[in-house]
């Protein structure tokens, strides 16, 4: 599935229908992992980062 094409089920990454993403939640966390591969960030503290931007905008769901 296209990223500029998301479907209208957002339960790709869903555990166990725990969250849900938006088209652009979906954009970004795409991003954001993008960025990490790009710049050799690969550890655990770097993902942490990543979940700490969705909890600073409320989305708990997304971030665990």
């Amino acid at each position: 599935m296209p990223i500029s094409k998301p479907s209208s089920k957002s339960s790709l990454f869903a555990a166990r229908g725990r969250a849900t993403f938006t088209p652009r939640d979906r954009e970004r966390f795409f991003f954001f992992m993008g960025m990490m591969m790009k710049t050799g960030q690969t550890t655990s503290e770097a993902l942490r980062a990543v979940a700490k931007s969705f909890k600073s905008e409320k989305q708990e769901e997304i971030s665990s």
